[in-house]
């Protein structure tokens, strides 16, 4: 029926044959089972082999659609709502499945150019909010571009063609997420609610010391000072951030240019030849560059990402101005500023995170040892980039009402630290200068 109403078989031809591999449950508890948290996080996914026949002679097999010539999908991945209730209930609050079903549905890759798994049927039950359903292309025997260092990770050919996809994605939607009607408020998808965001980050204040002194004694991860000190900042003055976060869109008559996200292109959300993109829960509204300092989080190891990271940004940078964004008033400096500012987000959500799940993190050492992975690296990069410095310019702006006023390059350069603007402006000067826009003063 799924299939019918999807239109992926004629009203002639029925499934006749139907075997199921469940890959993942989406719990936790069978995550820490197998030991493996690569497959069902927050969604059971199945791989559906399928035969079909025809509706007046079941027996009569039926390989490609009479009418078009096209083959009827042989296999196919099925996602549905994860078993666990707390999987559904935080999946729910936070949109994962109503967002992941929409993005499907309304083909927003697909509309830009980019690739996904074509979509067989997606359905998602707006009255409890807690059901889905997608049946998608099985891509495999393709894999995800996990080649490169001991963790795995991307080669940063792969993570530049990455980067270049999703400006495809990003210029699209780019300062008009709420224009084009994506917000719940404006009849989207997109959670939008402020209060959702004020929630969020008091779970942060209220987990905070639970959370450093679990990763201190219970893991032995020891933070620098200085992402320290940019803990007790942000706990200081979760208000300020808050408010800072209603204000700074440009669509909301803010100074920060936003978009349509991604959200999650990490390796294993990724395939080759050619690049396609899966898993669509987090996409969100939100700068660019949130996109790309995810990738190095999951996808590079530190020493790695400190060589590359600065080409990876110009690269980025540039095949936005190739997609129509107006550079002068985008600056390199602008994306590196939200590059690195992005990742105190991404580090109070992992915060957050602790108080809820530290046992279970405690019991799987798979899961365990990619979570303290991921806290080291934001735990270097806080310091390499001094995040703490771009927090307080926000809040100073926040503190003396100037969240209204225009934000200049001299700005964004003065929250950079020196060793990488000192990078950046060597970047600079080793290409055309005919190449690099004005700057927007």
């Amino acid at each position: 029926m799924c299939l019918r109403e999807g239109g992926t078989i004629p009203d002639n031809v029925q499934v006749v044959s139907c075997k199921i591999e469940t890959l993942g449950t989406g719990t936790e508890a069978e995550r820490m089972e197998r030991g493996d948290d690569t497959v069902g996080v927050f969604s059971c996914m199945c791989r559906v082999t399928l035969e079909y026949g025809s509706v007046e002679d079941p027996k009569a097999i039926m390989l490609t659609d009479l009418k078009t010539g096209e083959a009827f999908p042989k296999t196919m991945m099925v996602k549905v709502t994860p078993s666990g209730f707390g999987e559904r209930l935080l999946g729910n609050l936070v949109g994962f499945f109503n967002t992941e079903v929409e993005m499907y549905k309304r083909d927003i890759l697909g509309q830009v150019g980019m690739k996904a798994p074509k979509l067989y049927f997606a359905a998602h039950d707006d009255m409890t909010g807690a059901r889905y359903i997608l049946m998608i292309e099985d891509l495999a025997p393709r894999k995800p571009p996990k080649q490169h260092q001991g963790e795995g990770g991307f080669l940063i050919e792969h993570a530049k063609e990455t980067a270049s996809e999703l400006t495809k994605l990003h210029s699209a939607y780019w300062n008009c997420v709420h224009e084009k009607n994506m917000g719940l408020s404006h009849g989207g998808f997109l959670i939008d609610n402020p209060g959702l965001l004020n929630t969020s980050l008091k779970l942060y204040v209220d987990g905070l010391e639970f959370g450093l002194d679990w990763l201190k004694n219970t893991m032995k991860l020891e933070l620098s000072q200085q992402t320290l000190d940019y803990t007790q900042l942000l706990k200081a003055n979760i208000d300020g951030y808050c408010k800072y976060r209603e204000d700074y869109a440009v669509e909301h008559g803010g100074f920060t240019n936003c978009t349509l996200i991604h959200g999650d292109p990490r390796p294993e959300n990724l395939f080759l030849n050619p690049l396609t993109f899966i898993d669509f829960q987090l996409a969100m509204e939100t700068p660019p560059e949130h996109d790309l300092m995810w990738m190095c989080m999951y996808g590079f190891e530190s020493k790695y990402r400190r060589t590359h990271e600065i080409d990876l940004l110009f690269h980025y940078h540039a095949e936005l101005g190739k997609r129509g964004i107006d550079l002068s008033k985008h600056t390199i400096e602008n994306s590196a500023f939200h590059f690195a500012d992005e990742a105190g987000f991404m580090f109070a959500q992992q915060i957050i995170a602790i108080k809820d799940m530290a046992k279970k993190i405690e019991q799987d050492p798979n899961m365990g040892a990619m979570f303290v992975t991921v806290l080291k690296r934001l735990d270097i990069f806080i310091q390499d980039w001094d995040i703490a410095n771009m927090l307080q310019f926000h809040l100073n702006r926040v503190n003396t009402g100037r969240t209204k006023e225009p934000i200049t390059n001299d700005d964004w350069r003065s929250c950079i630290p020196e060793a990488q603007l000192s990078k950046i402006d060597s970047y600079k000067a080793s290409l055309d200068s005919s190449k690099i826009p004005d700057a927007a003063v």
